[in-house]
């Protein structure tokens, strides 16, 4: 168990190695610390395997040999029955050359369990590799890209679009209870920090950041055949994914029109709402490679643009109403489309086009207050809302011009929400509004969020 750092710099001075002979022998090394040499003709590990032996190399520090005739890792076999086992894993790096020689190159493995959000370009020769992380790799050599894009492009989709949801659902609520539907306008900025926590071993587990702020105003459109209200938003966003292997930026703008009463059914207010969107997105990308050149890592970066459709429809109805406390309740559902153009990222990695299809089904429970401290009021809601991916879940892509293809297995979740607001008005005619929301999912996702805004007439 190595756990130190070992340096070298003289010739032929190699880090670690394991020269096994006899039959039977089973040596393994578990090395989470870092080994650099760079004198000439000295590898970082060296393995060297005779007879019926196996040696078996577990990797999560630096490897990097940097003198002329050296390999970061070298292995030879001089009969076929033994074997040498490489493996690199989560926060491992590699600098220098990947060599497999001798008749039996065959038993040299190197298996890779770098994490699904990892990309890598490593140059490898007399070794049989395979990934150990679920997603397409490329050999002659070994290729892979990380596949945090394709597995966030579902939870991103739903964050892009919740924050304008809740806005106009308050809007259909205020119709519903007959409260402010004059006012001409209305004005909403938000924040939001979701993510989520894991090893990143599978597309499933990734972990991610995502932040979020916009805007969001509404104006109320008069003397319309139905009560109508025009949406503009601009949104920015960041995503983090991987722990820092891949960041995307975003720039957004959604506009739209929301009917907020368009029919009473049930004894409740029945609205729509329809909304179409572009975004432009850039991309950095970290990969993993053993060129010494590159000291273990080259960014590759890309940028592209989708454009989005919203139409949904909510029903909201007040449950009890007096001069002191409102219940209401809302259940509503959006189809949210999304068409992610294709893109290249450098030489390495070219990615398809990708249209998304997603049902969004939201269901919440309200309540009004209107404390002993006039005029303000306070409000608490709590909710249950659910995505589900009907369509989009493939993604095909080129890694160094080789085609493959991902299934997206993250297709749907479901989330517990939880908000609080409190609205206070200026003026006789100018409402100031805070809200703080949260949410949590059964796939290990969180968001908290805040908002203020402002509704008026002029």
């Amino acid at each position: 168990n190595m756990t130190g750092n070992i340096t070298t710099r003289d010739t032929s001075a190699n880090g670690i190695v394991l020269n096994t002979s006899g039959t039977n022998n089973i040596n393994t090394v578990n090395m989470t610390g870092n080994i650099t040499t760079s004198g000439s003709g000295a590898s970082g590990i060296y393995l060297f395997n005779s007879g019926n032996n196996t040696n078996t190399v577990n990797i999560a520090g630096l490897i990097s040999a940097t003198g002329s005739n050296s390999y970061a890792i070298d292995s030879s076999n001089s009969d076929s029955t033994s074997s040498n086992i490489v493996q690199l894993n989560k926060g491992s790096s590699v600098i220098g050359a990947i060599r497999g020689v001798g008749d039996y190159t065959a038993n040299n493995f190197l298996k890779l369990n770098l994490g699904a959000g990892a990309s890598y370009s490593f140059a490898t020769t007399g070794f049989t590799v395979s990934d150990l992380n679920g997603r397409p790799m490329v050999t002659g050599s070994a290729y892979a890209a990380g596949v945090g894009n394709v597995t966030t492009a579902s939870q991103s989709l739903y964050e892009r679009t919740s924050q304008i949801t809740q806005s106009l659902d308050d809007r259909v609520r205020t119709y519903d209870a007959k409260q402010n539907t004059s006012q001409d306008f209305w004005v909403n900025t938000y924040y939001s920090d979701s993510g989520r926590g894991g090893q990143g071993l599978s597309g499933s587990n990734l972990s991610f950041n995502q932040y979020r702020s916009g805007i969001t105003a509404g104006f109320n459109v008069k003397n319309s055949y139905t009560p109508t209200e025009l949406i503009v938003n601009y949104e920015h966003g960041k995503l983090n994914i991987d722990e820092g292997n891949q960041g995307i930026s975003s720039n957004s703008v959604m506009a739209g029109v929301l009917f907020p009463d368009i029919k009473k059914l049930f004894t409740g207010t029945l609205s729509a709402k329809a909304l179409i969107g572009y975004s432009d997105f850039s991309g950095d990308r970290k990969v993993l490679t053993n060129d010494v050149a590159l000291n273990g890592s080259r960014n590759v970066t890309a940028n592209y643009q989708s454009s989005h459709l919203t139409i949904g429809s909510a029903w909201t109805k007040t449950l009890y109403q007096t001069d002191k406390i409102i219940l209401d309740t809302l259940v509503g559902i959006d189809l949210n489309t999304q068409h992610i153009n294709s893109y290249s990222e450098s030489d390495l990695f070219k990615w398809n086009g990708r249209t998304i299809n997603q049902l969004q089904e939201r269901v919440t429970l309200g309540m009004e207050i209107k404390p002993m401290i006039n005029p303000l009021t306070l409000y608490g809601r709590v909710g249950i809302e659910r995505r589900d991916l009907i369509s989009g879940e493939n993604q095909n892509y080129a890694i160094n011009n080789t085609a493959v293809s991902y299934n997206d297995s993250n297709q749907r979740n479901t989330y517990a929400t939880l908000n609080a607001s409190a609205y206070y008005p200026l003026t006789p005619t100018v409402k100031a509004y805070a809200q703080v929301r949260y949410y949590d999912s059964v796939k290990d996702i969180d968001s908290l969020s805040g908002s203020i805004g402002i509704s008026g007439q002029f």
